[in-house]
């Protein structure tokens, strides 16, 4: 179930998924093997975004509201845990384009912790069994450009079955100055990056996993989705 809370000088989207359906404010992207969907039961409400059989079969959640940071003020918190760190990949934020090729993360880590995009502009996190470090990473890119502190190591793991907090904002330093992107881990400040993003890029927010195993099941179990934006002059 999606609610709007927007009181003035603030636009809010808030999914608790308290339905039985995914509600159609979000487009999903699917492999042949995955699926996204409310679990029937899920305490205090459960999207799932699940992946399975094929290697490399990727599941994505995206938004349809069109942001920009020049907005003002842009955030997006997702509270999400995944039953398998072993053979998964995943990653959130705000991309330019609310779908993907099937097979395809926006964003992944290989060896050396080397960022991939398919995003060209936004923001977020990713872990990838791929990469060297097992731990969540911050990301930036900006027309197709990796922000100099990209990907930016959090030293945090995430744990199977447990919920972590995950939250990006970007900020608007107004005209002819790019968005300063702000990243949180279970409320906890982990990273600044300035000049992150181009404040007139069109983004929308984005949840995707990806398995990284032949016949390995990836479950990432989102309990909620909050996307909070400045109405901006452009808006009013």
């Amino acid at each position: 179930m999606a609610q709007t809370d927007s009181p003035l000088g603030e636009i809010r989207e808030f999914f608790d998924f308290l339905g039985d359906v995914v509600p159609d404010q979000i487009n999903s992207t699917l492999s042949t093997d995955a699926t996204t969907a409310v679990v029937a039961g899920g305490i205090g409400g459960v999207m799932r975004i699940h992946v399975h059989d094929g290697d490399n079969e990727t599941s994505m959640a995206a938004g349809e509201v069109i942001y920009e940071p020049s907005m003002g003020y842009l955030s997006l918190e997702v509270r999400a845990r995944v039953n398998a760190i072993d053979d998964s990949a995943f990653s959130m934020g705000f991309t330019d384009a609310k779908t993907e090729s099937a097979g395809t993360l926006p964003v992944h880590l290989a060896a050396c912790d080397a960022l991939t995009t398919t995003t060209s502009t936004g923001a977020g996190f990713v872990y990838d069994l791929d990469a060297t470090n097992d731990v969540i990473f911050a990301w930036a890119v900006d027309g197709d450009s990796d922000h100099a502190c990209a990907p930016a190591n959090l030293t945090l793991a995430p744990v199977a079955a447990t919920y972590r907090t995950y939250k990006v904002e970007l900020h608007d330093q107004g005209c002819g100055n790019k968005a300063q992107a702000e990243f949180y881990l279970c409320g906890e400040h982990k990273k600044t990056m300035t000049s992150a993003i181009t404040r007139g890029t069109n983004l929308t927010w984005y949840v995707a996993a990806q398995n990284r195993a032949a016949c390995a099941n990836v479950d990432l179990d989102v309990d909620y989705i909050d996307v909070r934006a400045s109405r901006g002059s452009s808006t009013a």
